[in-house]
């Protein structure tokens, strides 16, 4: 009986251990893109339930950008937004991956489009 509850305390920790470090990005990031006209600053809002996120970006003046199929998978955080483009809505794809406070981006135009440059964020106090 002490093994199996051993076992059971074991597999509790680990649930709990990956939970909290999925859960861990929740919260606000900030940094800038670099553009041609200079800096541009970004937020980042997040939230987290299991392995679904959620949250909003802001890129310099424009409104909030909802996220969509946000997902986390160990330290790997992918999600999408839309931006306008001539007039046109265009997906971007961002694919990301945590490392301790820093979250480090690359975005996709389009699926197959190009990739912009890297963005990193910082959690924010």
């Amino acid at each position: 009986m002490p093994m199996r509850r051993l076992l059971v305390f074991a597999a509790m920790w680990l649930i709990a251990a990956i939970v909290q470090a999925q859960s861990g990005v929740a919260g606000k990031w900030t940094g800038e893109e670099q553009s041609p006209a200079g800096a541009v600053p970004v937020v980042l809002q997040l939230a987290v339930k299991s392995s679904s996120v959620t949250g909003s970006v802001i890129l310099g003046e424009n409104p909030a950008q909802a996220i969509s199929e946000g997902k986390i998978d160990g330290k790997k955080l992918t999600f999408k937004t839309t931006i306008f483009l001539n007039g046109k809505e265009v997906p971007v794809s961002w694919e990301g991956e945590v490392q301790d406070n820093e979250l480090r981006f690359i975005r996709t135009l389009r699926a197959g489009g190009p990739k912009l440059p890297l963005i990193v964020l910082r959690r924010s106090t």
